[in-house]
C-alpha cells in the first residue's frame, strides 16, 4: 500500500469508480435529506443540512457555490385532480438565464457562469414593481397597516395612504 492510501472499513464504502472511492455517511434517518422534503425558508434548509453534516462527520460551514436562476426556469407539469388532468397557473417556460458564483481563493465570490438569454419577453419597467422579488413590506409599513386596520380603514384605503407616504403605489413594496 502506498503512503497516501488509507484503509477504510468496507461498510462505509459506497463504490469505487475510476480509482476514486465514494463514501455514504452512516446517519440516522431523521438527519438524512429526502427527495421531496419541504422547508419553509432557505435558512431552515441550511440549518437542516448543517445538522446532517455534523452527524455525518463533515463540515458545511460556508457556501462554496451559489446558483441564481430565473423564476421561469424549469418546465410546467400537469396535475391530476381525480380522473382529470388540470393545468395550474404556472409560468415555468424552461428559461436558461442564470448567474453562478463560486468561492474565490482571493476572498469573496466570483462569477463563474452568466447566461443572460431568455426564451420569453421581459416584464415592462412600468410593471416591475409587481414582480415578487421586488416586493418587500417594511416593518414600519406593517405596523402602520395594522394600526389602520384597527381604526377600521379598508385595505384599499390603507394602500392609498402607504402610496402617498412613499411617492406612489409602485414604491409601496406589496400589492
Amino acid at each position: 500500500m502506498e503512503a497516501n492510501e488509507m484503509q477504510v472499513p468496507m461498510e462505509n464504502q459506497s463504490k469505487i469508480v475510476a480509482g476514486i472511492c465514494f463514501f455514504n455517511p452512516q446517519v440516522t434517518d431523521e438527519f438524512k435529506p429526502t427527495i421531496g422534503q419541504r422547508f419553509e425558508t432557505l435558512d431552515k434548509v441550511l440549518e437542516f443540512y448543517n445538522n446532517y453534516a455534523r452527524e455525518a462527520g463533515f463540515s458545511d460551514g460556508e457556501i462554496m457555490r451559489k446558483e441564481f436562476v430565473h423564476n421561469k426556469e424549469g418546465s410546467n407539469t400537469k396535475e391530476w385532480i381525480g380522473d382529470k388532468q388540470k393545468r395550474r397557473g404556472l409560468t415555468n417556460e424552461g428559461c436558461k438565464a442564470r448567474l453562478i458564483v463560486a468561492r474565490s481563493k482571493l476572498g469573496g465570490y466570483a462569477v463563474t457562469i452568466f447566461d443572460r438569454g431568455h426564451n420569453h419577453p421581459m416584464t415592462s419597467p412600468r410593471r416591475c414593481h409587481l414582480l415578487k422579488s421586488y416586493r418587500k413590506v417594511t416593518k414600519c409599513h406593517k405596523i402602520l397597516a395594522d394600526q389602520l386596520n384597527m381604526a377600521n380603514i379598508h385595505p384599499h384605503k390603507q394602500f392609498d395612504i402607504l402610496g402617498l407616504q412613499v411617492g406612489g403605489i409602485e414604491n409601496v413594496g406589496c400589492t
